[in-house]
């Protein structure tokens, strides 16, 4: 993502500072506060959520900002992003249309608006539009890591009929899953599919190679940073809210046609 960020900046003649908050809202507000008192031209700020004391921080600062944020639309602030709960969908769909029923879910944390729930929210509407019943028995809660992926592919391992597709909502939970079937002999993706979300660079070295949703990540900086540059020339801005695309990735793991 920095790197479409920092591509675009440089094309233009600008340059990039960048500041790690790790999250914490105390950090983004000094951040905030730094950047605006250093006069810089303009902002972007990345972040799964922002509650009020960030948006109000954002809405005191002088230069134009823009977010890379499920949540800066519905604070009018200028916002790209992508579509956390259709891109799951395609991915269910994707293992429906491979001729499975019971999908096994491994969700983010159940209280992440980010992505836990809207990718928690594509799963069932996959399955809404394909007619099967959600069975919340073969829906199990992580936490993005690879440790969590394990611990919930047991729980899915001990439901009165198995799944025989798991989706989970990250790379790393989904690979702990096939960490997981492999200690219970059970063959990826012969006896199992499984898919997860992000394509990070494990995704294409673990065994089987993983099947995955690719986030725009460059293609998210670089709009953000070319809607941005708009705004610091007063050129304004066809559209405030920009949701860019995933591409499903297809490997071996899910056992469909792919590389």
């Amino acid at each position: 993502m920095t790197q479409g960020i920092e591509q675009v900046a440089d094309a233009n003649g600008y340059s990039v500072i960048l500041c790690d908050t790790a999250r914490d809202a105390a950090k983004e507000q000094r951040y905030l506060d730094l950047l605006a008192s250093r006069q810089v031209d303009g902002i972007i700020f990345m972040s799964g959520r922002l509650p009020a004391d960030t948006v109000a921080a954002i809405r005191n600062v002088k230069c134009p900002v823009v977010t890379i944020s499920r949540d800066g639309a519905s604070y009018g602030i200028p916002t790209v992003r992508i579509n956390n709960r259709a891109e799951a969908a395609r991915a269910v769909s994707y293992l429906v249309n491979l001729g499975h029923a019971r999908i096994g879910f491994i969700s983010g944390q159940l209280d992440d608006a980010e992505s836990g729930l809207p990718r928690l929210a594509g799963y069932k509407a996959a399955l809404e539009d394909a007619g099967i019943p959600f069975d919340p028995c073969i829906v199990q809660e992580g936490d993005f890591t690879m440790e969590s992926g394990m611990r919930a592919c047991t729980r899915l391992l001990d439901a009165a009929t198995r799944p025989t597709a798991i989706f989970a909502a990250n790379d790393e939970m989904a690979i702990g899953a096939m960490k997981a079937l492999a200690q219970h002999g059970i063959s990826v993706p012969k006896d199992m599919a499984v898919v997860g979300f992000d394509n990070t660079a494990l995704a294409r070295v673990v065994t089987p190679p993983l099947t995955s949703v690719a986030q725009p990540l460059r293609a998210l900086g670089s709009t953000a940073t070319e809607m941005l540059i708009r705004l610091m020339t007063g050129q304004g801005l066809r559209d405030t809210e920009v949701v860019l695309d995933c591409q499903l990735v297809v490997r071996s793991s899910c056992g469909g046609t792919g590389i």
